[in-house]
């Protein structure tokens, strides 16, 4: 939730723009900008803290698909342990082609800066929704 909430922030602050490189953000790694201490509006604290959660829920993620590929109590859950994982890794790579084409944005159109939002913004969607199947799945063969 944190992390929906981060690119909430990121979209609604149209923070994308402010760092349109990756793996660092403008040539820094840790940002000066977080000693300012603000986590709500500043543009480039978020993108830092959107980045940071990413890597945080990837390595989740990762570590729960390794241990749900030893449960093979339901084939509900077998059918769909895998796409947490795959969800977050295309999420990852959509967000950050978003990021190297923020500095492309077409005004009052839809390029590839817009088409890389919305495919970043629909993907959680899907992501949140294939953990809730997986919770689901889980819990009825209890």
């Amino acid at each position: 939730m944190i992390q929906l909430t981060y690119g909430a922030f990121m979209a609604g602050l149209k923070a994308a723009t402010a760092a349109t490189t990756w793996p660092s953000i403008n040539g820094s790694y840790f940002p000066d900008s977080l000693a300012n201490g603000d986590f709500l509006y500043d543009k480039i604290n978020i993108h830092f803290i959107h980045r940071t959660l990413a890597y945080l829920l990837l390595f989740i993620i990762t570590y729960f698909t390794l241990k749900a590929n030893r449960f093979k109590d339901s084939n509900l859950f077998n059918q769909f342990k895998f796409y947490p994982i795959i969800l977050m890794l295309l999420q990852i790579v959509v967000g950050i082609l978003t990021i190297i084409n923020a500095n492309n944005t077409v005004r009052n159109g839809f390029g590839a800066f817009e088409t890389f939002a919305q495919i970043h913004q629909i993907i959680p969607m899907f992501l949140l929704l294939s953990i809730l199947t997986l919770l689901y799945s889980v819990r009825a063969t209890k």
